[in-house]
This record gives C-alpha cells, sequence and structure tokens, in this order.
C-alpha cells in the first residue's frame, strides 16, 4: 500500500519536536530525534520495538538520546519509540519554523541514523525542526547491492514525505541534507519535479548532498529535472574519500563525490579536499569535522551555525 503525502501531514503534528543542540549542552541532556522509515517494525518478546532492514510502508517514530562525555550522542535504553501514523495530537506550532530533513547512507542502523541526525544538527547549529528518514540500510557493509535496492524501494516513500513537508512548511523553509548513497534522492526528486500532479513550485529551499555515492553523469542526466525540485543545489566533494574510491571500484564509474574541480551551472560546489581531519575514511567528514558543519550551517542555519557564531555575524 502506498502512503499518500497527506497521510504524512498526519506525522508532522505528532512526531516533529523543534531540536537545537547547541555546543555547550549538558551530558545530562536528552534531545529527541523525530523519524520517518521505510524499515519493517518488529516487536520483541519484551515489548521493544525494532526495526528490520525490510522494506515496509511508511511509519514514524521517536529516538530520545543523551550526550555522552565524547561528545557523542547516544540512543538511551528503551529509547526508541514507535508512533502511529493515524494518531493524531496537538503539535508545536510551525509557522516562520524551519526544517531540516536528514537522509542517511548505506550501512546505517536506525540507532545509528538517530545519532547523525542530532550530531549533525550540533555541528551544524541548527535550532529548528529536524526530521530523520531512515530507510532499511543494513549494517553490514558486504551488502551494499542489497542496499542499492532497498533505497530504491524506498524513494517513492521519501519523494510523497518531501513533498508534504513542503506543502506543510512551505518549501523555502525545507532544507534537505542527503549523504553517500541517500544522495541518489536526486533521482525521486527529478522525477517528482516532471509530475504534472505536482505543484509547481519547487519542493525545497536547499538541497545539500554531502560525499554524494551517485555516478557522476547520471547526476548530470537527471540535473536538469532537479533544478525544478530546488530553489538551491550544493555539492560537498573530497577527492580522499576513501569509500567513494571504493565505490568507484565497485560500480566501474567516476562517484559525484569525488569529482575534483566540478563545475556545473548552477550547483555551488563545496571542495573541502583540502581541510585537515576528515576522519579516518574521509566520509563521514559532515559529521566529524567543525569546518564542514560550519559550511553546511551556513546553507541550513545561516543566522545560529557555528561559524556565524564565531564571528559575531
Amino acid at each position: 500500500m502506498r502512503v499518500t503525502p497527506w497521510a504524512v501531514l498526519t506525522v508532522l503534528l505528532l512526531s516533529i519536536q523543534g531540536l537545537s543542540v547547541q555546543a555547550g549542552t549538558k551530558e545530562s541532556d536528552r534531545v529527541l530525534v523525530s523519524f520517518l522509515t521505510t524499515r519493517a517494525v518488529q516487536v520483541a518478546e519484551d515489548g521493544q520495538v525494532r526495526y528490520s532492514t525490510d522494506v515496509a510502508d511508511l511509519s514514524a517514530g521517536r529516538c530520545e538520546l543523551a550526550l555522552q562525555d565524547d561528545g557523542e550522542f547516544e540512543v538511551v535504553e528503551q529509547g526508541v519509540t514507535a508512533l502511529p501514523l493515524g494518531d493524531l495530537i496537538s503539535g508545536v506550532p510551525i509557522e516562520s519554523r524551519r526544517l531540516l530533513i536528514y537522509l542517511h547512507g548505506y550501512n546505517i542502523g536506525l540507532h545509528r541514523a538517530c545519532r547523525d541526525a542530532a550530531q549533525l544538527a550540533r555541528r551544524t547549529g541548527f535550532g529548528g525542526d529536524l526530521l530523520l528518514f531512515s530507510w532499511p540500510a543494513s549494517q553490514l557493509g558486504v551488502t551494499y547491492r542489497r542496499d542499492e535496492e532497498r533505497l530504491a524501494d524506498s524513494l517513492r516513500s521519501i519523494l510523497d514525505a518531501i513533498v508534504a513537508l513542503s506543502r506543510r512548511y512551505g518549501h523555502d523553509n525545507v532544507s534537505l541534507v542527503a549523504h553517500s548513497m541517500g544522495s541518489r534522492v536526486v533521482l525521486a526528486l527529478a522525477e517528482g519535479a516532471g509530475d504534472a500532479s505536482l505543484e509547481a513550485d519547487p519542493l525545497l529551499q536547499n538541497l545539500v548532498l554531502v560525499a554524494p555515492d551517485i555516478d557522476r553523469q547520471r547526476f548530470l542526466d537527471v540535473l536538469p529535472r532537479l533544478r525544478a525540485a530546488t530553489e538551491h543545489l550544493y555539492v560537498v566533494v573530497s577527492d580522499g574519500d576513501k569509500l567513494l574510491r571504493l565505490s568507484e571500484l565497485v560500480n566501474q564509474g567516476e562517484r559525484l563525490g569525488r569529482s575534483r574541480d566540478l563545475v556545473i551551472e548552477g550547483v555551488q560546489v563545496l571542495d573541502v579536499s583540502d581541510l585537515d581531519d576528515l576522519g579516518p575514511t574521509g566520509h563521514i567528514y559532515h559529521l566529524e569535522n567543525d569546518v564542514v558543519g560550519g559550511l553546511i550551517g551556513d546553507v541550513v542555519a545561516p543566522a545560529t551555525s557555528p561559524r556565524n557564531a564565531q564571528s559575531g555575524d
């Protein structure tokens, strides 16, 4: 059964809570990350909710996390709660609020995805509403091809959610950050932009592709239609990305996220190749490097990003 965008609107009222995680957050503080997912829901004998790597209808939930001594977030015990799409409760007013959607890459389980979303909000200084979209990626690196299939099977649900969120917030208040394989959302966005049943307005204010694991030529092929889906398009690249180098060997083609000296009209390319401390793999630098976090923050949270806070802007 395909879930319509209007069903997703119900989720907005029950699941989205503003998340503001600033640099000075205390260890004892707890934060909530709301999520939409196409992971199949399983209820264990002990009553705990677990999510599998099977693709299912869209559902909603919430992760509760605590900030640890090392500055990382961890999901607390029994911190994942499933929220039925049909439940309707009063939500916070969203007039004039901004929304940041985070779409993770492959080899990422739900708990890690929640941690990464909270870390992204903290790195960028984003203080609006945060929503994670978690598709059924495995936590095993050897399932790369299977993860590709799971993401492809989830793209329509992702597009439906983005359409509903854009209508709810207004496209000029919605930003999407997609990482690695999650950047293939551009395929769904390009398809949606060519759907005559949708409004002519863009769906997003900002689309940020971080270390995109997508074939460079395929991206260029869908770019003309993709332009209609977003006001601004950013691509963050690094030629030192070890995991994308491996992806190039597997896929026998250049990955967009390793395209040094990339110049495309209408696309702002942020080349971070020369930065230090991009992490062991050079692939999740948006979560590990303050400068990269600040660059993304300048896009999705220009008034509150760490770079602007430090400069006094």
